[in-house]
């Protein structure tokens, strides 16, 4: 509604003031009086009221006046090859027809989106850190790149692809569309997983792509970003143009489709099933760490294309290599000059972790608890049911059902990361004998579970230190390697995927910026498109144009002027009561940041509530606030927020930590007696995510999601709870 007030408002301030320029160019220039007649043949002939509308009043003056002055990007139509239909109208015939592709072109889209201020202030001004690991920008990988480490400021490109099933509003037609997506890794990350910084590149049916292959979209989008390597991009920047160069970074995607990109077998059952090494079917099974494997170099790689696709071998025995080397075809990015095939098709969490290993693990678990007549599934989905789940009551989990011990936990990948962590507190008491004993067959596999939850913490942390990718190293293979002695035929190929993790964070760093999360996500305006437009006729064409034309709205303010608030809107703050600062509890600490003030006069906002880019902070949210690596971490609970003009700042009371419980993967808590306040800035927080605490017992529980700190078992193994 925002939009269209000042849509409206900026439209009627248009008209008026060419009606006063009009009107003031008749006036007599002695008196400065005007004729009724003069002002009425304005209105009537110079600017009447469809005046407004007139250089658009058909579709096609629209279209050229988006195309000129809103930057609007036509689809552009890729030939993919011909097949021959039966046509029945108006007689029957066999027709050829042009199987297309639509491709938004890639260097003018980049040219666009960086005339934007907020996007280029995030390309010149690049956050970059030695000791954590913020961003993919500090990884290894774009630091010692040939072309990356040539330029100051280098613009890197990551690529997804995807496939998503449409289906018609009435019946049961559907369609299987293939998705291509870019994003530009230097914006920020808090900034990056909005969908304004999510790009639609190409996209298609997906039997045109099975049917011709996917190099004939990535050979377009190949050449482009050679292009963008060499010649780059001009954008016009205080009346100066400068021109930016860069490459592309990674690929991310899910396991099949990752494989499709890059030329590999897309099954996991084939004889070679990674990407990145040589493991096979067996050794997967046996070793569980990568110095056990054979790592797949760019040399070798070659060697093995060539050697699947020689067509000077007989079919037979191209077959019989294919299958060796795990190798289909060749890749149409291994043309793009210093890209590395191997490393940056990087695997990704979401599936690997949220959709496959962590669902087998607890599908097992659960599975040898009923077995083992410790509960049965009705009492666990009661418990799920009664739990409090605080902030992730929106994944709250959905009953899991007998059959589903069998196949699939059916719960989506949010789902399966809020019953991964509250699962100790689930089962908290349950797993006791008749005799009212601590089953051990059960708590080893809990014990495995946490062993589980560390990892995933650390592959899903918003900063990570290089060391801690060696210890998650350790980490992996001690868990795999228990997981196969507790349950020996469960184990999946996803398993070997995660000993690959800690390399590609040392290389592209924080492993939850590679995800495929909020790329797939995206994916719902597309179907929700597609539901309303209820035309399946070319639904590529039609979705490729409703979201360009969301993205001209979104990019410009009016023609010819960027909007100042394309990446982020600024924080959501509710309004609140006016307090003076002199009588706050931390009225100390906020002077020594709030200088040059009466501080008997001076006036803050009390806020219940404030969203800070998409993380919300009220009164009793939990927070941390200190994290050293020797000590017991330090949370606290807010109990006020105060707003003074652009900055925001929490006041709270600290917990005192008391121990840390293994089994629970959450540190034991209790208010603090003494009651003080300190007041800290939203923006110095250690960890931009509110947690949950927990009840047990009267006790209070705080669980540390998505953070590297990894406690010893051994020091902090708590039988307590």
């Amino acid at each position: 509604m925002d939009n269209i007030r000042v849509g409206v408002q900026d439209l009627l301030c248009d008209y008026s003031s060419s009606l006063q320029r009009e009107i003031e160019s008749l006036a007599d220039p002695v008196d400065h009086k005007v004729s009724l007649d003069a002002i009425q043949n304005i209105f009537s002939w110079k600017l009447p009221a469809d005046y407004i509308f007139r250089s658009i009043d058909t579709r096609t003056k629209l279209q050229d006046f988006a195309v000129n002055f809103m930057k609007l990007l036509v689809p552009e139509e890729i030939d993919m090859g011909r097949s021959l239909i039966w046509k029945k109208k108006p007689t029957i015939d066999l027709v050829e027809k042009v199987d297309k592709f639509y491709y938004m072109s890639f260097l003018p889209a980049l040219q666009r989106l960086l005339q934007n201020k907020q996007v280029r202030d995030c390309v010149d001004n690049p956050k970059q850190s030695n000791n954590v690991m913020k961003s993919v920008l500090d990884g290894n990988y774009f630091k010692t790149h040939p072309f990356f480490s040539r330029f100051v400021v280098s613009l890197a490109i990551i690529l997804y692809y995807d496939e998503v099933e449409f289906a018609a509003a009435l019946g049961s037609k559907t369609q299987k569309l293939g998705i291509f997506y870019w994003s530009l890794a230097n914006i920020y990350p808090e900034l990056r997983s909005t969908f304004q910084a999510i790009n639609l590149l190409a996209i298609g049916q997906y039997k045109h792509i099975r049917k011709y292959g996917i190099d004939k979209i990535l050979d377009r989008f190949v050449s482009d970003i050679n292009k963008l390597m060499t010649e780059g991009v001009s954008v016009l920047v205080d009346g100066h143009f400068k021109v930016y160069k860069g490459s592309l970074l990674f690929v991310t995607a899910d396991t099949p489709a990752a494989a499709l990109v890059g030329g590999f077998k897309r099954s996991v059952s084939a004889s070679k099933p990674c990407r990145r090494c040589m493991a096979s079917q067996l050794d997967y099974k046996l070793y569980f760490n990568e110095g056990n494997f054979v790592l797949r170099t760019m040399n070798s790689h070659a060697d093995h294309v060539e050697a699947a696709t020689d067509a000077t071998m007989t079919k037979q025995a191209r077959a019989f290599w294919s299958k060796t080397y795990g190798v289909n075809s060749r890749s149409s990015l291994m043309d793009i000059d210093g890209f590395n095939i191997l490393s940056c098709l990087v695997q990704d969490g979401m599936h690997i972790l949220s959709e496959e290993v962590i669902k087998v693990c607890i599908r097992n678990f659960l599975g040898y608890c009923v077995e083992e007549n410790l509960f049965t599934l009705v009492e666990f989905n009661e418990r799920i049911d009664l739990f409090n789940y605080q902030h992730m009551s929106r994944d709250k989990p959905s009953h899991i059902l007998p059959d589903h011990l069998e196949n699939n936990l059916r719960q989506s990948a949010a789902q399966m990361l809020c019953l991964c962590y509250v699962l100790p507190f689930l089962v908290n008491n349950l797993l006791l004998t008749e005799e009212g004993e601590e089953h051990e067959g059960a708590y080893e596999r809990l014990d495995n579970h946490v062993q589980l939850l560390q990892i995933v913490n650390c592959c899903f942390a918003f900063e990570v230190s290089e060391d801690r990718t060696y210890l998650l190293s350790h980490q992996i293979e001690i868990f795999i390697r228990t997981f196969v002695g507790l349950y020996p035929d469960a184990i999946v190929p996803k398993f070997h995927l995660l000993i690959h993790f800690p390399r590609q964070m040392r290389d592209f760093r924080p492993a939850r910026q590679q995800f495929c999360m909020r790329f797939e996500a995206a994916h719902s305006y597309y179907k929700t498109i597609a539901r309303a437009i209820r035309n399946f006729k070319n639904l590529p064409w039609s979705l490729a144009n409703r979201q360009e034309a969301l993205r001209c709205f979104e990019l410009w303010q009016m023609p010819g002027s960027p909007s100042p608030r394309y990446l982020y809107s600024g924080h959501q703050i509710k309004c609140g009561k006016q307090i003076l600062i002199s009588q706050t509890e931390v009225a100390d600490a906020l002077f020594r940041v709030i200088r040059n003030v009466d501080r008997e006069t001076v006036r803050a906002m009390s806020s219940p509530q404030i969203i800070v880019h998409g993380t919300t902070y009220q009164h009793d949210s939990v927070i941390l606030v200190s994290c050293e690596e020797d000590q017991m971490p330090v949370f606290a609970k807010v109990k006020e927020i105060l707003v003074y003009r652009e900055e925001n700042y929490l006041v709270y009371q600290t917990f005192e930590t008391l121990d840390y419980s293994f089994r629970l993967n959450a540190y034991n808590v209790k208010p603090c007696s003494t009651l003080e306040t300190s007041v800290i800035n939203i923006k110095d927080l250690l960890y931009p995510f509110p947690l949950s605490i927990f009840n047990i017992k009267s006790e209070k529980y705080i669980v540390l999601f998505y953070h590297e700190r990894s406690e010893n078992m051994l020091m902090h193994y708590n039988k307590d709870c």
